[in-house]
């Protein structure tokens, strides 16, 4: 396994999507890799923080907000809208991994 192999590879072995050799291969190269060993504590950091978010109700106007501020080239929209959008973001993903993990 090399490092370009191990990062690709990060996301599923956190979700426990590989076969065994491929989870042995990455376990071998963390323990042998301090930059992709920093890189795998880095994914697990955000899978545990974006799993520990609750769902928040997002306005029917923030989208478009964030669209028309993005289209005419400023930014007005504030931190409070920024972290619902990550609430909502981080909600979506949960429920995609465990649709996923159900299909499987």
């Amino acid at each position: 396994m090399n490092c370009f192999g191990c990062e690709r590879n990060l996301s599923s072995y956190l979700d426990d999507e590989l076969s065994v050799e491929e989870r042995l291969a990455i376990e071998a190269h963390l323990e042998d890799c301090q930059s992709c060993r920093g890189e795998f504590e880095s994914h697990q950091r955000a899978w545990e923080v974006a799993g520990g978010l609750q769902g928040g109700t997002v306005t029917d106007g923030l989208w478009r907000s964030v669209e028309v501020n993005l289209e005419e080239g400023r930014a007005s929209t504030n931190l409070d809208d920024l972290a619902l959008m990550i609430k909502g973001l981080a909600s979506e993903i949960r429920d995609l991994h465990h649709t996923m993990k159900s299909v499987w």
